[in-house]
């Protein structure tokens, strides 16, 4: 059910206000109311050194990488490396960025299926509500209608009671069934953004902790030029 869906089916209850302004007209009164796939590690060999292996590094696609992207963006402890640390650096960054994208869209798609199944539920009890107060209405027009204009006069004020009722009932029904929706669907995007957030933490720490292992490779640091004296 999409957000257009959910707003005719509210819509439904506004024209059951219609029919009962139209009842009471008939009645004779005229008062009315109114929501990767996962990289194999890798180990570098060079020598006999056991070099960096991650599961966000390969080092074919990181060099490929790479050459499209040869500054290094985001976090400055990266400048301690050489270009082949950057290169390194810069691919494991990109596969863990994109990691936490897609566990964002998926928690995003989850979400957004929860609330529309919430709209479903709520476009069920509109619509029970709806043909359950439709037959009370014709009930009574009906009523008036084989009614003489003496009786009408008669029972004018206690059928007046009756379509006050169901006025009432059905903007109690409305409020209520807007309230549970847009207190249910907040609730789930707010856990969602909470998610999301929790990943972009989660995406942070597994940078720095991948950093931190590249730059303790002796192969991928800077070495320091010494001044001449």
């Amino acid at each position: 059910m999409t957000q257009e869906e959910y707003d005719s089916a509210m819509g439904d209850l506004d024209a059951l206000d219609s029919e009962l302004d139209n009842l009471e007209s008939e009645l004779g009164d005229d008062e009315s109311d109114e929501l990767d796939e996962a990289l194999s590690k890798i180990k570098i060999n060079s020598g006999s050194l056991a070099h960096y292996a991650s599961e966000y590094y390969d080092p074919v696609k990181a060099h490929e990488y790479y050459m499209k992207n040869r500054q290094l963006k985001g976090r400055s402890t990266s400048t301690k490396l050489n270009e082949e640390g950057r290169k390194v650096a810069s691919y494991v960054k990109k596969q863990i960025s994109e990691e936490r994208k897609n566990k964002v869209a998926s928690d995003r798609a989850a979400t957004d299926s929860q609330i529309t199944s919430l709209r479903n539920q709520t476009q069920s009890e509109i619509q029970k509500h709806s043909v359950a107060l439709q037959k009370r209405i014709e009930f009574i027009r009906s009523r008036l209608q084989s009614m003489s204009g003496k009786d009408k006069i008669i029972e004018r004020a206690k059928l007046q009671v009756e379509i006050d009722s169901m006025r009432k009932e059905n903007a109690e029904k409305r409020a209520k069934l807007q309230a549970e929706f847009k207190g249910s669907s907040d609730k789930l995007r707010k856990a969602h953004s909470e998610t999301s957030s929790s990943l972009k933490e989660e995406a942070d720490a597994k940078y720095e902790s991948e950093l931190s292992k590249i730059r303790s490779e002796g192969r991928y640091q800077k070495v320091s030029k010494r001044k001449k004296k």
